[in-house]
């Protein structure tokens, strides 16, 4: 007979409870959520740029004056951006200097972006030495720092 029977709560403790309730009231589904996806994107992107793969490269034509005048225009944008690294680094050092941590933290942040835009001009600029658009990071890496490297050591 079922009507004494001991009935199992479906409620959860008052603990339980406020413990959900805040991990909603913070989102913490959708940060779950969202961070599974950007996850994804980055393994995917790592996945696809870390297979060695040959690039489809596409030769380029371009009159010699313009071909010219664009390559010395993008060694000017690269000193300028060295320029500011240089910059960017001394000021990091009179932050650290002054324990400034905020500040130090945001050249830090800036001097990377400076990074990204050299590295970007530089590559652009070793894609039109070569007059082929497409050359992998791979065969830059190769040529531009290693074989520096080497020419360095045997000097």
């Amino acid at each position: 007979m079922g009507l004494f029977k001991k009935r199992k709560s479906n409620k959860k403790s008052f603990k339980t409870r406020l413990v959900d309730e805040g991990l909603k009231m913070m989102g913490v589904s959708q940060l779950q959520v969202g961070l599974d996806a950007s996850l994804g994107v980055i393994k995917d992107t790592v996945r696809y740029n870390l297979h060695d793969k040959k690039a489809v490269e596409e030769p380029f034509y371009m009159p010699v004056e313009r071909y010219i005048r664009i390559q010395k225009e993008f060694k000017k944008i690269l000193f300028l951006f060295l320029f500011f690294f240089v910059l960017d680094i001394m000021y990091l050092l009179v932050g650290l200097y002054h324990h400034e941590w905020k500040l130090s933290l945001m050249c830090v942040g800036f001097g990377v972006l400076i990074l990204a835009f050299l590295f970007r001009y530089h590559f652009w600029l070793y894609q039109m030495k070569r007059k082929t658009l497409g050359c992998p990071f791979s065969e830059w890496y190769k040529d531009e720092v290693v074989s520096r490297w080497k020419k360095q050591k045997e000097a």
